[in-house]
């Protein structure tokens, strides 16, 4: 009796990507995508969809909440950590905790600021891989390569002057 191989979420969204481009456009928004795919019958919502996207409604309203500091910045206004949990089947898991960085522990803060600083670090090496393929593989991009520093200290200081030409928010 031959193995029965089970596509992977990911693979599934892929392949659906891949159905879209050769039926109606290489390029699309991820809306039309799933319109399309719902349309056709290829995605059906889960029960667990809602708190799901409840969930995610709420992780995105925590990434994009600010305040005021008191040397007059604007600061997000939340912090998160990501950290090993038992699920309901006591089997070891990964999630992410939020807290505001003005009333929650200090280790939790520097954890969740350190994992932030690891992120960017892999963040740029991804676009580094990118651009390292994209100059090397497609024509468009032989004789004129994509080229980017990776030291984003401009990019930093530009905030820090965008920020300082508010009156109201000191450098």
């Amino acid at each position: 009796m031959p193995a029965t191989i089970t596509k992977s979420y990911q693979e599934a969204m892929m392949e659906i990507v891949a159905n879209y481009r050769e039926t109606m456009h290489s390029e699309a928004s991820k809306h039309d995508m799933a319109v399309w795919a719902i349309e056709e019958g290829l995605w059906e919502a889960e029960p667990e969809l809602a708190i799901n996207k409840c969930a995610n409604d709420i992780a995105t309203a925590m990434r994009k909440s600010t305040y005021v500091n008191e040397q007059g910045t604007v600061v997000r206004s939340n912090v998160a950590t990501r950290s090993t949990a038992v699920d309901e089947c006591g089997k070891n898991c990964q999630e992410t905790l939020w807290g505001d960085i003005r009333t929650a522990d200090g280790e939790f803060i520097r954890k969740g600021l350190t994992q932030k600083h690891g992120q960017l670090g892999g963040e740029a090496y991804s676009l580094y891989v990118q651009q390292c393929s994209v100059n090397s593989n497609h024509p468009a991009f032989r004789t004129r390569p994509i080229q980017f520093s990776f030291d984003f200290t401009e990019h930093v200081e530009s905030f820090d002057d965008d920020q300082s030409a508010d009156p109201k928010l000191p450098r």
